[in-house]
Formats: structure tokens, C-alpha cells, sequence
């Protein structure tokens, strides 16, 4: 659910009011309550743009993987070319075991 900040401050506004009421009855457990709701309408401002912030530094962070994985997939196709290249090389190098190598 998406709530703007605006319907939260709103709703802020009047939990303070009825705070300050019970305030001037000294009323201490309900005060306390309605500061308690006061905290968690500050805890949703404050972890709204906490989501927010999170969500970009996860499009950067996966914009980062892409980046690496490309590269190491890269580096594992040159790795696999320059390998295969060697394998061709190292066959024709090495003598054949045809026959005996105890006969002369």
C-alpha cells in the first residue's frame, strides 16, 4: 500500500492534539499511547524513503552484477578460445605412443 507522507502528517497532527489534551489532564498512560502512535507514524515517513533508497541502490547494485557478470562471461569465452588454441598445439607437439618405447 502506498500512503503519502502528506495523509500521514495530517494524521500526525491530530494524534498531537489529543496528545496535548491528555497533556494538560495529566493523563500519564494515555499520553504515553498516543506518543506511541506518534512514534510509528514517524517510523512509516522514516521507512518510506528508507524503501526508497533501498530500491535505488538495488537498480544500481544489479546494474553493477550485470556489468561484472558480462565480464567474467567475457574473460570465460577468451579463456575457452585461447584454451582450445593451446590444446592444438599441445597434440601435435607431443610425440606419438604408437608402438613400444623399449624397442630400438
Amino acid at each position: 500500500m502506498n500512503i503519502s507522507a502528506r495523509t500521514v502528517v495530517e494524521k500526525m497532527e491530530e494524534e498531537l492534539m489529543q496528545l496535548a489534551e491528555k497533556v494538560d489532564r495529566k493523563e500519564e498512560a494515555v499520553v504515553k499511547e498516543h506518543a506511541r502512535v506518534l512514534k510509528a507514524y514517524c517510523d512509516i515517513i522514516l521507512a518510506s524513503d528508507e524503501s526508497k533508497r533501498n530500491r535505488n541502490t538495488d537498480t544500481v547494485e544489479t546494474a553493477k552484477i550485470s556489468s561484472k557478470t558480462a565480464g567474467i562471461k567475457q574473460s570465460s569465452i577468451e579463456t575457452k578460445q585461447v584454451n582450445s588454441s593451446s590444446a592444438a598445439r599441445t597434440t601435435s607437439e607431443i610425440p606419438s605412443s604408437d608402438g613400444n618405447l623399449l624397442e630400438f
